[in-house]
């Protein structure tokens, strides 16, 4: 027994000794491990800061380590245009600034805009995290997409857009049916105030929502108010972060920010897809029946696909494709819309002369159309004032690099975001003369045309240019011509001027009252 519990004495003796020596060996290995990585770093440190010696990075602001300019970003009094060009006057028309390390350069001179969104190295863009989180699959749709999947998306959503025709439907009739709403709903006012932000943003919704799921939605339907709602506080919760709110580690914080946005995104997404099941029922019992909007002819085209040279086209990249169609054709044309029936009612002669325009060449007999759209050049000029004046897009939705690039001279690393500044392009003196006057004949030349070319990109410049621009100016002649065609819009007595707004992925005016006092009592 004694040599047997000496034995086990011995025994843990050994093993204490042995754990003992296997921790100190270990940690001996950790730390010379540790050590020699740390070695590594700072050797990789070096060589980069040596590299980096070679290269020549925009200026900008210092930041702190690992968050870069967040903190001022975030909370700067200014808005972030403002915030940008204030820093545009300090280093120049091409700088940039940081976000967790992730660089965001932004451009203040035209001529590199053009050359560096025509480049393909600057062609991708941020990953929209919340609403891959719902699809479950990264790299859908058009807004947020990139390489092969990303052009065959887009092209087919180009050629459905570019269509005269929605299956029976003309896209013209599908505005103009909206905004006849809105006129007669405007006469049976007689004069009284209204505030025309709902008016305009329920016929907008409508229109981008008759094209992707076919159907026409009455005001009052509660399921479209809340998707309406949805896409609005979508914006609105998106804008104070926007120009890093697509970062990748900000948006994968546990934050109440992102995941409001996650239970928005997936609202619009269940809407989307209650639609696209309908379609499918239908299409099943009528499959050669004629598409009447475009999750019909996205079905008829994935139930013809050829798999070797349509990939891309399943039921994620449909529902993202209609997600993104509906929330760039819901907000940023609304936001544009509201401010320049604003400006038109702050500046009644301008609104005057156009008026003019308008019923010498259509009279009052009948509605504006586009065809006569060539003969109105003061009315075009107007309504390119309008957007100019204030730009509903301060800075547009970033690219982002798929490799290292120059831009403007200066050397920009792989996965740098890069913007344009249009509210720069809008309000600079060294590009307007005079801009802050409201005045549409600087888009008129010496033979009375309208300037085509001369609106600071609005819509977007190079491979992502916006691909709903056709609808969206189709959106913005029809609804201007044909509330200025009918009413004298003012402002109601005693009202204030307010040009400030409020930022959320747009600019949009704060809440305002006009008058619509009715030119005439004819109706086509």
């Amino acid at each position: 027994m004694d040599n047997w519990g000496e034995s086990m004495n011995i025994s843990k003796m050994s093993h204490v000794m042995s754990a003992d020596f296997l921790t100190h060996h270990l940690s001996a290995v950790l730390t010379a491990g540790l050590t020699a990585i740390l070695l590594v770093l700072f050797g990789l440190t070096r060589i980069k800061d040596v590299s980096s010696k070679k290269l020549v990075r925009p200026p900008g602001p210092s930041g702190i380590p690992l968050l870069g300019n967040l903190l001022t970003v975030a909370f700067s009094k200014l808005y972030q245009h403002e915030l940008v060009n204030q820093w545009s006057k300090k280093y120049g028309d091409v700088f940039w600034f940081k976000i967790f390390g992730t660089g965001v350069v932004i451009i203040n001179d035209m001529d590199v805009v053009q050359k560096t969104f025509q480049n393909s190295e600057v062609c991708d863009r941020a990953p929209f995290f919340a609403l891959d989180h719902v699809i479950g699959r990264e790299n859908n749709g058009i807004a947020f997409a990139n390489g092969g999947s990303w052009k065959e998306q887009r092209k087919f959503f180009v050629s459905v857009f570019r269509k005269v025709d929605i299956g029976v439907s003309r896209l013209e009739d599908i505005v103009s049916d909206q905004v006849r709403n809105i006129v007669t709903q405007v006469k049976n006012l007689k004069g009284e105030k209204f505030d025309p932000a709902i008016m305009v943003n329920m016929s907008i919704a409508n229109i981008i929502t008759r094209i992707i799921t076919g159907v026409t939605y009455k005001w009052e339907d509660k399921k479209f108010q809340h998707i309406v709602a949805c896409s609005g506080k979508l914006f609105d919760i998106s804008g104070p972060a926007g120009l890093f709110s697509l970062n990748p580690v900000f948006a994968r914080l546990p934050l109440p920010v992102n995941y409001e946005i996650r239970r928005l995104s997936l609202s619009i997404v269940d809407f989307i897809q209650e639609s696209i099941d309908e379609h499918r029922k239908h299409f099943k019992s009528y499959p050669d029946a004629k598409a009447k909007d475009y999750i019909g002819a996205y079905l008829k085209e994935m139930a013809g696909a050829d798999a070797n040279t349509l990939k891309s086209f399943d039921d994620s990249n449909l529902v993202v494709s209609c997600f993104d169609a509906l929330l760039a054709g819901w907000e940023t044309v609304a936001s544009t819309l509201r401010w320049t029936i604003y400006l038109l009612s702050t500046h009644p002669e301008a609104q005057e002369r156009m008026r003019q325009e308008i019923l010498d060449l259509v009279g009052s007999e009948r509605f504006p159309t586009i065809a006569d759209r060539q003969h109105l050049p003061l009315t075009e000029a107007t309504i390119a004032e309008c957007m100019r004046f204030i730009p509903a897009v301060p800075i547009h939705l970033p690219h982002v690099t798929s490799q290292d690039c120059k831009i403007g001279g200066f050397d920009v690393p792989k996965g740098s975001a890069v913007a344009a500044n249009l509210h720069h392009f809008a309000k600079s003196p060294t590009l307007w003369e005079d801009p802050d006057v409201f005045r549409p004949e600087r888009f008129i030349d010496d033979e009375g045309k309208f300037k085509r070319g001369m609106e600071p990109i609005p819509f977007g410049y190079g491979k992502r240019q916006c691909p709903g621009e056709q609808l969206a100016r189709m959106e913005m002649f029809i609804f201007t011509t044909f509330l200025v065609q009918n009413f004298d819009l003012r402002l109601p007595a005693g009202a204030k001027a307010d040009l400030q707004g409020v930022l959320g992925l747009t600019w949009r005016p704060n809440h305002y009252f006009i008058e619509g006092r009715p030119i005439n009592s004819n109706e086509e």
